[in-house]
């Protein structure tokens, strides 16, 4: 696959796609007869992950030692499991900050909603006592 069909694809730019490549989060991608990159479906998967990853807040540097850890083989399994895990409790920590916000958002939007209620009702009694 072109790099342009897998930045549409991944919604990446192709300037991504290249830097993960020059930074070793991918593998260096086989290059068709005219010279320009043929991704594999392994390095779709591969960009996949990452794509994942950053969703959920990986830092490069954490994705650097994640594939380093990978490509020296199933011994750095734990160490893997262990970069998932700090991952996730990260990831956890921010939903819950997420959540501390939006509760705010919704409390402020119910505060603003009862004051317009109420300020309406009061715009309706002042008119109607002027009509008496």
């Amino acid at each position: 696959m072109k790099i342009q069909d897998v930045a549409k694809r991944f919604d990446l730019s192709t300037d991504t796609l290249r830097y993960y490549e020059k930074i070793g989060l991918i593998d260096p991608v086989a290059k068709n007869k005219s010279g320009h990159r043929d991704y594999s479906e392994y390095d779709l998967y591969r960009i996949e992950f990452l794509k994942r990853m950053r969703a959920a807040g990986c830092s490069i540097d954490t994705l650097k030692a994640f594939v380093d850890l990978y490509n020296i083989g199933p011994k750095t399994i734990p160490q893997r499991q262990q970069l998932l895990r700090d991952q996730l409790k990260r990831l956890n920590e921010e939903i819950e900050q997420l959540n501390i916000a939006k509760t705010y958002l919704e409390e402020q939007i119910a505060y603003y909603d009862d004051n317009m209620i109420v300020r309406d009702t009061h715009s309706r009694l002042l008119k109607k006592n002027k009509q008496e």
